[in-house]
Order: structure tokens, then C-alpha cells, then sequence
């Protein structure tokens, strides 16, 4: 889920995604992801999630358990 997540906030802050040749498309993705400082998420807090050479955002060391707990989600 957080893969998702981290993808569509790069979509979302590319203009004109849909019009945008297919080739810039990616380039422009691949360099958003790489300036991403940190996420968030549902199972993990992942500092600098994409490098030039680290294209592995999520790792075991970063995952934690989650539960639902009063509406809202408390690590375990």
C-alpha cells in the first residue's frame, strides 16, 4: 500500500501528466521519486525512499506492525 501511495504523490505533483510524452513522462517520475525526502505510511517511515542507486523504497529494517485502534492507526 505505501508503494502506491509514494507513487501517486509523485503523479500528482507532475503537470500535465496525461499530455506528457510517454519517454519525459518517466524521466520526470524517476527524478521526482529520487528528490522525495521522506514518507510516512501505513507500515513503514521511510527516509529518502529512492536514490540514483538505491531503487528499493521499502526494507525490512523500515517495516513496523500497525492497529486500529480508537479510529486511528497506533504502531505496535
Amino acid at each position: 500500500i505505501d508503494g502506491m501511495y509514494i507513487i501517486a504523490k509523485v503523479l500528482n505533483g507532475i503537470p500535465n501528466v496525461a499530455s506528457m510524452p510517454l519517454a519525459q513522462l518517466r524521466d520526470h517520475f524517476r527524478d521526482d521519486l529520487e528528490k522525495l525526502d521522506e514518507y510516512d505510511g501505513l507500515v513503514a517511515h521511510i527516509k529518502k525512499p529512492f536514490t540514483s542507486d538505491q531503487h528499493e523504497a521499502i526494507t525490512y529494517q523500515q517495516l513496523f506492525m500497525t492497529s486500529w485502534q480508537d479510529g486511528k492507526l497506533v504502531r505496535v
